[in-house]
């Protein structure tokens, strides 16, 4: 499921309220709690990761509508077949110029 971009989720909201009720009980017992930076680093690398995440969504998007465009070159139906199907086709223009030589 995709992510909003520039846009609340809800797991940014729970992050939140887990930093809110962090920081409410560091301040009403006077003391600074040392899990607080610790949930902060932890917070903002779930953000770099889920912004990965969303970065090799589209790659894989761009790459899946290559895939298509070179089976639909070279007629093939099945995915698997492609590199099999290039093969194929590479061989046989390497027979066409070596008998285009021989004449």
């Amino acid at each position: 499921m995709p992510l909003p971009i520039g846009g609340s989720t809800p797991q940014e909201g729970s992050e939140a309220a887990a930093l809110n009720g962090m920081s409410s009980r560091d301040n009403s017992s006077g003391q600074h709690s040392s899990s607080t930076p610790q949930l902060m680093s932890a917070l903002a690398e779930n953000r770099e990761l889920r912004a990965e995440i969303e970065q090799l969504r589209g790659e894989r998007a761009r790459m899946l509508d290559r895939q298509n465009q070179a089976m639909e070159l070279l007629g093939t139906k099945n995915p698997e077949r492609l590199i099999h199907d290039l093969r194929n086709l590479l061989n046989e223009r390497a027979l066409l110029r070596a008998l285009s030589e021989m004449d």
